[in-house]
Parts: structure tokens; sequence; C-alpha cells
């Protein structure tokens, strides 16, 4: 978690100085739907960056985006879920990481999603 928070800090200087009082909570082996128990008490808002790998075919980029609606759905207000792709397609991890930020979250969490058809 270390080097990759560095790594986050100097491409996101202030925006993430609110975040970062948060992550001696942070346990990388949760899932993010158990931070209501780990962040009750610390963080008012969660952000949920849910990233899978993107494509040229807007259907699969759209049914990233559909999961992510569901999910905020039944998380509700106090968590901003963002859909995220590491290539090809927008939004990337830092567009949707400066969006949790810009809405207010104290806490970000980056969660993996490769469970579509892929080529490679």
């Amino acid at each position: 978690v270390g080097s990759s928070y560095a790594l986050q800090q100097s491409r996101f200087t202030n925006r993430v100085v609110k975040v970062a009082a948060v992550l001696e909570d942070f346990d990388p082996r949760l899932s993010p739907h158990e931070y209501d128990e780990t962040t009750k008490n610390t963080a008012k808002k969660v952000g949920v960056i849910v990233v899978d790998h993107g494509s040229k075919v807007e259907k699969a980029n759209r049914r990233l985006e559909d999961i992510c609606e569901m999910y905020a759905k039944d998380k509700g207000r106090d968590w901003i879920i963002r859909p995220a792709h590491m290539e090809i397609a927008s939004p990337s991890i830092s567009e949707a990481f400066d969006d949790c930020v810009a809405q207010g979250c104290d806490l970000v969490v980056c969660h993996p999603f490769f469970l579509g058809i892929g080529r490679h």
C-alpha cells in the first residue's frame, strides 16, 4: 500500500491529502462492501472505483456502467460508485478518482472487475 500511495500522492497532490487521513484504517484484503464496518467512525463518504480493462465495443463499457449503477443504488448516497477503464475507453482510473474526491469522498477504494468476456 505504501508505494502505491506515494505514486497516487505525487499524481494527485492536494486532492489526496483528504483521503490520506483514512488510509491507516485501509485493509486491501477487504472487499469494498465491507467498508461499512471498518470505516464507520472515520469515513463519511466512501468512493468505489470499479475497474475493468476497457473496450472498443461500447456495449462492453456500458455493462460496467450498469453494474456500477446497480451497486450505487444498493449502497446509498454516502457511497460514490464510479466505473473506470484501464485503457481504450473513458473514464480512466484517474478521472474516476478525481470525480470521487470532487464528490467529497473521505476514502477511495479501487476494485478490479475482470469478469467480462475478453480477447486476451
